[in-house]
Order: C-alpha cells, then structure tokens, then sequence
C-alpha cells in the first residue's frame, strides 16, 4: 500500500497526502492511468473511495462510470478541492461533513478554566470496548462523526506518545478523549493533537467536555506542549463555541471537505 499511496501523491489533486498504509488495507484499485488513479474499500453501509487525478474534468468521468458499476452504493470521498464542489454536485455528490482546523498557538497564554468538577482519569485496557460504545452513542450529532470501533480505541491505546482519558460520573465513564503529542523536532514546538472527544449524550450539557479538554491541554503542557491542535464539523456550533471560547483559533479557507452521493 506504501507504493499506491506514493504514486497518488504524483498527480496534481490527490487525497493521498492524508492517508495512511493502514487506511489502504483491503482496498481495491478500480482505475489507474496517467490522469486518474482510484481505489476504493467496500464497508459495511458504503463503499470509501481513494483518489488522484490531474483534471477535475477527468474525475467527474471515472466517478460517473464507478457509480454506474456499483450500481447504487453508497460512495463516500474526502479531501475535495473546493473548485470541484460544483462538479460533483451535478454528479449526484453532496457534502457530508467540512472539518476545519482550530489551533492554539501559544499555549503559554493558557489559563484553565474548568467549569465542573469530574474525575478524569486514563483509560484502563479492560475499558476498551465501553469508550467505543460511549463513541458510537454519539453517532449523528456531528456531521461527519460515527464513533470508533473498539479496534480503533485498543490501537490508540497502544501508541507511543498517545492517552485515552475519561471522565466518570455515577460511576460509569461519561466522556472519552483520545490525545496525541507530535511535532517534537519542529521548531514551533509540540503539538498536543485532542483527536477525538466525545460526552455521552445523556451527560451532555454539564461541562464535562470543556473539564476533558482543559485535563487533556495540561497534560499536554506537562509533557511539553506548546500548541494545540483540533478539528471538528464547520456546523458543529456547541463544540467550535467551547472551543473558540477556550482560546482555539480557526485556520483561514474551508478545511477537509468530504462528500458522499
């Protein structure tokens, strides 16, 4: 998979700058020439679609024809240029969810300011399966988000320089956060990534996220950070108010666009 994602990143519009080997596996190649290159996954309610291509023009036709031959799938696609937004309108594609990136740049202006006392501690390794279910519970509030699968939560668990934390409350864990740190030799400093954070449902509204993402900005101070790094839907207000009003800043222009027919 090494090989097809470093010949995706050859042609002039791809979504392989963002793609990981493990993001490839069991995915199939539908098209490959000089101007267009797609592979695709087939999942359990739609088929994920990974492409590269030199003309707009040029993957509007091969998307056309892949449709036709899946024969009314559903097909989802990310990192769209803004300029084919229109193409792939007129091909039956709409826009399923637009992250955009919020950073705080100087986290030595940091100043906590939890709004409620919960416990937050790590995840342990036995809890693995009860932080996807609390994921997946909040499938459908935000554009774009569908929880994890445990897989993904045993994996994160796993990596270097990766935290779980969660939040208990009535004695049953409340909130989820997955915490990255990154970037050690840039010379902006590191980078403490909140990759996902998630409250259930019936927990919402209680402060309880804005309490994990302060705990998950001090961790990430502790161990060195200097900035911090999150994404979330351009339609998901209640999460860009908490975090706009803990000090995060948008990046100029629209962020990753993903579509789906």
């Amino acid at each position: 998979m090494k090989s097809l994602i470093s010949k995706g990143k050859t042609y002039k519009y791809n979504c392989f700058e963002y793609v990981d080997e493990e993001d490839l596996e069991n995915s199939l190649i539908y098209k490959e020439n000089n101007e267009c290159l797609i592979a695709y996954k087939v999942l359990i309610d739609k088929i994920q679609l990974y492409w590269a291509c030199n003309s707009r023009d040029n993957l509007i036709k091969e998307l056309n024809n892949f449709m036709t031959e899946m024969k009314g799938n559903k097909i989802y696609v990310e990192f769209i240029p803004e300029d084919f937004i229109e193409a792939m309108n007129t091909i039956g594609f709409n826009i399923e969810s637009e992250f955009i990136d919020l950073w705080y740049k100087d986290l030595t202006k940091y100043i906590c300011n939890s709004s409620t006392s919960v416990e937050i501690r790590e995840l342990k390794e036995s809890e693995t399966q009860k932080a996807s279910l609390l994921t997946k519970s909040c499938k459908g509030l935000s554009r774009g988000f569908n929880g994890e699968d445990e897989e993904i939560i045993k994996e994160w668990y796993q990596t270097e320089n990766s935290k779980i934390f969660v939040a208990e409350k009535d004695n049953e864990i409340s909130g989820v956060a997955l915490v990255n740190l990154y970037g050690f030799d840039s010379e902006k400093g590191t980078v403490v990534w909140i990759r996902l954070l998630a409250v259930d449902p019936k927990y919402q509204h209680q402060g309880i996220g804005k309490s994990m993402l302060n705990y998950c900005i001090e961790w990430g101070i502790e161990k060195g950070a200097v900035r911090s790094f999150i994404a979330t839907d351009v339609e998901n207000y209640n999460a860009l108010k908490l975090y706009e009003g803990i000090g995060y800043e948008r990046n100029e222009g629209r962020g990753q666009i993903n579509m789906e027919n």
